[in-house]
Parts: C-alpha cells; sequence; structure tokens
C-alpha cells in the first residue's frame, strides 16, 4: 500500500506522534485508503471463508475422535445428583439403571462411600499415565515437561478423603462400559420426578475432576452459578473506574484543570509529569489485570463446576469480556472524554462527531500498552515470581522446610487465551486508525509464542485437556473484534457522508456494511462446524474399530444374502427348464 494511503495527508498543525496517522487527520477527498482497506477486508473475509468452509469440517470431527486417547484415561462417569429416598444405595440405583438401559454398567458408587472409587480412579489414572508416557514418544506436541510426579495414589485418595467431608444431597458417579451410553444417560435419562437425579457427564480425563464441586444439589448448583455471576459482575463495575483512572493518568494536565488543588500538579516540574504520564498508566493496568484473574478464578470455582475443563472455559470468558469491555473501550472513551469535556459543554449534539474524530487517539496509548504489557506477562511467567516468592519465604519461615509440591505448576489457560487475544483485538480495532500499532502487535504475539513454548517445555506442565473449545472460543472473540470495528468504521463513513454529503462515503459505508454481515454469517458457519466439540460425543479409537468392523460385517452379511438369493434364483431358473423338457 503506497505511503499515501496510510495518512498523515492532513493538517499538521497541533498534531504530534501517532496521531497524524487517524482517520480524521485524512483529507476527504483522499478516499482510496479508505478504498483499500475496504476491499482487502473483503478478501481476507473471503479466504478466511473458504479456508473454514474447506477444512474445519473435517478437522473438527477428526479432533472429536481423538482427543480422548487411551481407553483407560476415559472412564466414561456420569453424575448423578440428588437422589431420592430409596435409591441412595449402590445396589437400588445400579438395579434401577439395569432395568432402563440394560447391563451397561461397569460401576456404581455412592459418593457417601467414595473409598472403593477412589481406589478404582487410582489404578485407572496410574495405567493410563503409563500409557500417556508412552503415547509422547510417538506424539511430540503431547510432550510433558520434566519433573511431573508419576505417584497419582496419594492426591487421589486425598481427594477423595475431602470428598467424603462433604455435606448435602447424596449424589452418585455411575461408570459405563461405552462412551456413548454415558453421553445418552447425561443428555436424556432422568428421574420422572422433578428435582431428583440429575445426570451431568464428566467428559474429562481423572485429572480434570474437581472432587470439592461433585454431588451438589440442583438448587445449590443453581443458586452458585447466579451469585457467582452477579459477584463476578460487580467485581467488573468496581475496576471500571480504577481502569478509567488508568487514561487520565496519562493526561494530567487536562485532569488538574478539572479537579480542585490541581495547581499542584501543574507546579510539577515537567520530567516529573512526563514519568507519571509514561508509566503510571501502565503500572497501574498491569496490577488490576494482575490481581483481578484470580479473583476471578476464587470466584468460579465457588460455581459448583464438577471438571477442571468447565472453570477454563468460564474463566477465559469472563477475563475475556473484562479485557475487552474495560481495557479497549472504556479506557477508549476516557482517553477521548477527559481532553473533550469543554467542547461537549459548548454543543452537546457534536458529541457523535466529537468521539468519532478524538476514539482514534486512544491507538498511542495502546501502542506502548502491547509492547509494556507483553514484556511484563512474559518477564512474569518466565521468571515465577510467585514460586520464587514462596520459596524465599518459607526458608525464611522455617530452615527444615521443605517443599510440599514435587511437581511444576500447571497451566491454567484460562489465562493464556485472553492475553493473547487483546493484542490481535487491539489490533482489528485500532489497526486502520493507527497502522504503525501493526508491527508492534506483530512482534508482542512472536515473543509471546516463544515465551509459551518455552513454559510448556520447561516452566510448566499441562493437566487440563482443552479438547479445542478454547480456540473455537479464540476464533469468535476475534470475529466479535472484527464487528466491533466494522461498526467503527460504518459510524465514521456515515458521519463523514452525511457532513460532507460525499458519494464515496455512502459507498465506504455500504461495503463496511456488506463486510459485518459476511462477518456474522462467517461467526455463525465457525460455529455450526465446531459443533461437535459442544456436543460430546466420546467415541474413543477402539468405538470407532468395533463401529467400522460392524459396518463391515453387515455389508458382509448383506453380499452374503444376495449371492445366496442369486443362487436361489438360478436354481429355480433351472429345475424349471428341466420340468419344461
Amino acid at each position: 500500500m503506497p505511503l499515501a494511503w496510510i495518512g498523515g495527508r492532513g493538517p499538521r498543525d497541533g498534531v504530534n506522534g501517532l496521531d497524524r496517522l487517524a482517520w480524521p487527520n485524512v483529507r476527504v477527498d483522499a478516499h482510496g485508503r479508505h478504498w483499500a482497506f475496504c476491499l482487502g477486508s473483503t478478501c481476507l473475509l473471503a479466504i478466511l471463508w473458504f479456508l473454514v468452509d474447506r477444512d474445519l469440517h473435517e478437522a473438527a470431527w477428526i479432533r472429536q475422535w481423538d482427543r480422548i486417547g487411551s481407553a483407560n484415561r476415559q472412564l466414561h462417569l456420569v453424575l448423578v445428583e440428588n437422589l431420592p429416598a430409596g435409591y441412595r444405595d449402590a445396589s437400588s440405583l445400579g438395579t434401577w439403571y439395569r432395568q432402563q438401559l440394560g447391563d451397561v454398567l461397569e460401576g456404581v458408587y455412592v459418593i457417601e462411600d467414595a473409598t472403593e472409587l477412589a481406589r478404582h480412579m487410582a489404578d485407572a489414572k496410574e495405567t493410563g499415565e503409563k500409557e500417556r508416557r508412552l503415547s509422547q514418544r510417538i506424539a511430540r506436541s503431547r510432550t510433558g515437561p520434566p519433573g511431573e510426579d508419576c505417584d497419582a495414589k496419594g492426591v487421589i485418595v486425598q481427594a477423595h478423603q475431602s470428598l467424603l467431608r462433604l455435606k448435602g444431597s447424596p449424589s452418585a458417579l455411575i461408570q459405563f462400559k461405552d462412551g456413548r451410553i454415558a453421553w445418552y444417560v447425561a443428555h436424556t435419562v432422568s428421574w420422572p420426578q422433578a428435582g431428583h437425579m440429575r445426570p451431568h457427564l464428566l467428559d474429562g480425563s481423572v485429572d480434570d475432576l474437581v472432587f470439592e464441586n461433585l454431588g451438589p444439589s440442583w438448587e445449590a448448583a443453581g443458586s452458585s452459578s447466579a451469585v457467582g455471576s452477579v459477584v463476578i459482575a460487580a467485581s467488573m463495575a468496581l475496576c471500571a473506574p480504577l481502569i478509567s483512572m488508568t487514561g487520565t493518568l496519562s493526561q494530567l494536565d487536562s485532569v488538574a484543570r478539572l479537579v480542585p488543588h490541581g495547581q499542584v500538579i501543574l507546579a510539577w516540574p515537567s520530567w516529573l509529569k512526563g514519568l507519571v504520564q509514561g508509566v503510571a498508566p501502565q503500572l497501574a493496568v498491569t496490577c488490576i489485570l494482575g490481581i483481578f484473574p484470580h479473583v476471578l478464578r476464587a470466584i468460579v470455582r465457588r460455581q459448583r463446576r464438577p471438571t477442571a475443563l468447565e472453570v477454563e472455559l468460564a474463566v477465559d470468558k469472563w477475563y475475556y469480556d473484562f479485557l475487552f469491555v474495560f481495557l479497549v473501550l472504556n479506557v477508549s472513551i476516557s482517553v477521548a472524554v477527559t481532553t473533550l469535556l469543554a467542547q461537549v459543554a459548548d454543543n452537546v449534539r457534536s458529541i457523535p462527531f466529537i468521539l468519532a474524530e478524538n476514539l482514534p487517539k486512544a491507538a498511542t496509548y495502546f501502542s506502548s500498552y502491547v509492547v509494556t504489557s507483553t514484556l511484563l506477562a512474559c518477564g512474569r511467567d518466565l521468571s515465577q515470581q510467585i514460586s520464587l516468592l514462596r520459596y524465599a519465604v518459607g526458608r525464611l519461615w522455617s530452615p527444615r522446610w521443605t517443599s510440599p509440591s514435587p511437581t511444576l505448576d500447571s497451566l491454567q489457560w484460562g489465562f493464556v487465551y485472553p492475553r493473547v487475544e487483546i493484542v490481535a483485538c487491539i489490533v482489528i480495532v485500532y489497526g486502520p486508525s493507527s497502522p504503525l500499532i501493526l508491527p508492534l502487535a506483530f512482534l508482542s504475539c512472536a515473543l509471546m509464542s516463544l515465551s509459551y513454548r518455552y513454559l510448556l517445555l520447561y516452566v510448566v506442565r499441562v493437566e487440563v485437556e482443552t479438547e479445542g473449545k478454547l480456540y473455537l472460543l479464540a476464533i469468535r472473540h476475534l470475529l466479535f473484534a472484527m464487528g466491533v470495528q466494522q461498526v467503527y468504521c460504518l459510524g465514521l463513513f456515515s458521519l463523514n457522508a452525511v457532513d460532507t454529503g460525499s458519494p464515496h462515503s455512502f459507498v465506504q459505508a455500504a461495503i463496511v456494511a456488506v463486510s459485518g454481515l459476511v462477518t456474522f454469517l462467517l461467526d455463525r458457519h465457525v460455529r455450526r462446524q465446531f459443533s461437535p466439540l459442544f456436543v460430546y460425543k466420546p467415541w474413543s479409537g477402539m468405538t470407532v474399530g468395533c463401529i467400522h468392523d460392524r459396518a463391515g460385517q453387515e455389508q458382509a452379511r448383506r453380499a452374503e444374502k444376495i449371492v445366496r438369493e442369486a443362487r436361489a434364483t438360478l436354481a429355480l431358473r433351472a429345475c424349471a427348464v428341466d420340468v419344461e423338457h
């Protein structure tokens, strides 16, 4: 793209830094850049549509069949909650399920008496651990880091001891022989009486079970989920003014004129104000973003989610919403509004035009944020500051102190994806207004990729199998950012068309509207193609082989039947010919 199309051709008086490359700084008649961007976005969406339609459906089903791994690790467990009276022991509960489904049960374990289940699951996990280590020699991508603890019996028994102390309505874990039967029971079979025997499929491996959250009643699960959502929303609302303040810290002169006793700030030397404006916003955002995820995870775990995968999915969704809404939108509005309060007071009707002209100035703030946050996040993850601090404090507390955790720290996927997604969303939303943010974002993403590759090999260990669901959420989050950027461009072109009456602006607005429709259809298409990852049908490799064997046997029987019928027909015809003669 020529440099003239990138921007900077408008007036330069009073415009400094990256603001020269903003949309409002481009002359109205210089519409070539608008055309190039709209056509490029349309071509990119067309290419993505072609790739999705061609490959994603097959890839989703391949992942659907292959993601389970060893049959010993997949126990085909169904959690049945709130057992009614008369069905609170293993014999009566197993009898009822055998009457409904036949001989499909592997075992029935009431949670109040989970000793046998603890032993069974510990043996299964040990066997699965051995098979997983053998498979890691073949699949390099699944190789775990050194230092992982192999003895899992003690961990499982300890978890079940804490499980035995749970109080509440009785529940049971039912193990089935086939994963398809478990899926069928979890989605269709339930107790005729309302509020009893709610089935829930525990579709992960043994490592994914959160034993503290197993067995809540129907009312307790619903109330804890609702209360947790309200608490998370309140926490996000509490962080809103804090994040707004981070944007105002970069404009101390404007804030000092609005707040009382602001002359003290104006009296600061220029080097001190420059230091505060350059360091304080990034430092404040980093502190808030470092504290909020841990609070969010603690609240989500209190929502009675039985598997670690569901916990990671909930953390990913809420964390991304927090980053996008309050970091992108809230900071952008605060940066624009704090400098334009005087103009808004003079002319209230000019608010849409003022926002459309000054929101791109937030790109300067985000250019520094992308670099600073990436360096701080990678440095914090690689140095493992919390683990080092825990080790140092423990040694000072007692000279005989030893680490209670012989294994490496577990990787929390709910914190990984949103950090990368927010950088990509910033690029998508503010790339047209500030193209210089593109190389900074590319370098940041490359640095995070190298950092997490090193983390997976030497620093952390992976325990939770995400099953590709976080990848689908990442794609949908990026498509949502594209929709926000297209709404922003549509509003800009529409305001420009109404203000100037230029026919080119109407055409550009129409192109952006069509691109937004294509983005919406692409999001629906991606969700439909990846639907097998959300509607879980646990087909292991052994199950798929049995299905193919049965299909082959059925075809062989049909072919043999056709041959027998053909031979019988030929024999009858021969007999008829003999009778005639």
